[in-house]
C-alpha cells in the first residue's frame, strides 16, 4: 500500500502538466484510450494499441527493449514504464532529464482501479476515469454476486512450451476466485507440467489464446481430463484495465455458472 502511495504521490506531483506520454506498457496505452485521452500518446511499444485519435504514435520499441533516442526524440513530458522496463533504460532517461513513471503491476481489481486513477491524472481526464472506475465496480460486484463456482477448481494457462499458469495473489486469480472458484494451480511458480494439473483434477481449464494455439492445446486437456475447457482473449484477459476485467470476468462467469447449471 505504501508503494501504491509513493508511486501515486510522484505521479501528481512531477507529471500533472504531462501533455506528451511515452507509454511502454500496453494496458498504460489501452487504458488511456478507453478514457479517450490517447491524443496525449506520442510514443508507444510494438504491442500497444494504435492510437484512435488523429495523432500518429511513434513505436519505439517492444515491451523489453526501447530505443533511448526515439523517445528522445518524440521531446516526451512523461514515459511511463513497468517492470519488465530494463532498469538501464530508465536509468539513461532519468539522466537525459526525462520523467518516468514506474508502475507496478496491480495484483488485483482494486490496485487496477486504483492505477486507472493515477493514469487519468496524469493526461488530465479524471472525471472520465472516475466514471470508468464507478461503472465496472458495479459490473465486477454483480457478476461476483451472481458466480456460482462453488470452490470449482480453475488451471488458468496463459503459456504454453513451456506449460505456465496463473498463480496466486495476482489479478488473473482474482477472476478465479471472483466466479466463486478456487485455483487449481497452488505451487509458487506458473511454470508447470500437465501431469501436475491433472493431478489436481481442475473442474475448468480456462486457456488465454496462446498466440493461436489454444484449440490446440484445448483438444490435449480434453484427452488428458474431464475439465471443461474455455478460450478467452489473451489481450483482453492479460492486460489489466478495468473494462477489460469485467468483460473477462463476464466471460468467465457465465461459463462456469452455465456449467454448473449442467451438472445439476
Amino acid at each position: 500500500m505504501r508503494q501504491l502511495l509513493t508511486t501515486a504521490f510522484l505521479l501528481i506531483c512531477a507529471l500533472a502538466t504531462a501533455q506528451r506520454v511515452v507509454s511502454l506498457v500496453p494496458s498504460v496505452t489501452h487504458t488511456l484510450a478507453q478514457l479517450g485521452a490517447d491524443d496525449k500518446v506520442v510514443g508507444r511499444t510494438s504491442y500497444c494499441p494504435e492510437a484512435q485519435a488523429d495523432t500518429q504514435t511513434t513505436i519505439v520499441g517492444d515491451v523489453l527493449t526501447v530505443s533511448v533516442e526515439a523517445i528522445v526524440g518524440l521531446r516526451p513530458d512523461a514515459v511511463v514504464t513497468m517492470s519488465f522496463t530494463k532498469p538501464a533504460t530508465i536509468q539513461k532517461l532519468r539522466e537525459l532529464g526525462i520523467e518516468v513513471v514506474e508502475l507496478q503491476t496491480p495484483k488485483n481489481f482494486d490496485e487496477i482501479c486504483s492505477q486507472t486513477l493515477q493514469i487519468a491524472r496524469l493526461a488530465k481526464c479524471e472525471i472520465a476515469a472516475a466514471e470508468m472506475v464507478k461503472r465496472q465496480r458495479q459490473v465486477v460486484d454483480s457478476l461476483r454476486n451472481s458466480a456460482h463456482g462453488n470452490g470449482k477448481k480453475i488451471f488458468f494457462q496463459i503459456g504454453t512450451k513451456p506449460l505456465f499458469g496463473v498463480i496466486q495473489q495476482t489479478f488473473l486469480d482474482e477472476l478465479i476466485t471472483l466466479c466463486g472458484c478456487r485455483n487449481a494451480l497452488t505451487i509458487n511458480s506458473g511454470l508447470c507440467s500437465r501431469e501436475h494439473v491433472v493431478a489436481q483434477q481442475p473442474d475448468f481449464v480456462v486457456l488465454s489464446t496462446l498466440g493461436g494455439l489454444a484449440d490446440e492445446e484445448a483438444a490435449q486437456w480434453q484427452k488428458l481430463t474431464s475439465a471443461k475447457t474455455l478460450i478467452v482473449d489473451e489481450t483482453t484477459a492479460g492486460c489489466p484495465t478495468p473494462i477489460f476485467f469485467a468483460q473477462t470476468l463476464r466471460e468467465m462467469v457465465k461459463f462456469v455458472n452455465a456449467n454448473e447449471v449442467a451438472d445439476n
